[in-house]
This record gives C-alpha cells, sequence and structure tokens, in this order.
C-alpha cells in the first residue's frame, strides 16, 4: 500500500486503521484491470489450495504448490 500509494512505510505505519483501508482501496480503484487479471486468479488459485488443505484433500506440501501453479497459466 505504501508504495502504490507513494507514502513512507513508516508515516503509514503510525496512521489510524481507516487510513490503511482508504490507502488501499484508492490503489485498488487505480490499478483494478491488474488486480482483476492478475492477482485475483492467483488468489483464488491459493484459496483452493487452502480449502484442499483443510480438507484433507492434500498434504499441503511445497511440491504440490508448485505443481498447481505451474498448470495455471
Amino acid at each position: 500500500t505504501a508504495i502504490g500509494a507513494r507514502v513512507d512505510r513508516a508515516w503509514l505505519g503510525a496512521q489510524k486503521p481507516d487510513v490503511l483501508v482508504e490507502l488501499a482501496s484508492r490503489v485498488l480503484e487505480v490499478n483494478w484491470d491488474f488486480f482483476v487479471q492478475r492477482v485475483l486468479p492467483a488468489i483464488n488459485q491459493a484459496a483452493e489450495r487452502l480449502a484442499r488443505i483443510v480438507s484433507g484433500g492434500t498434504s499441503g506440501s511445497p511440491d504440490s504448490s508448485a505443481q498447481d501453479s505451474t498448470t495455471q497459466p
């Protein structure tokens, strides 16, 4: 968020949570296309892997995660 908002990280760390939320939402708004095309699919993949781990469907080893990520474009 500090990088995206071009503010000093120490300054951001000293702010109340509502400032962080506001800046993060503005960074997301400005970069929405990037987040939808690149970040959201990666988050969905990670959530699916975590769901499999929680449900006992996989060991959650780094090798299984690496295989999952290499099969996606």
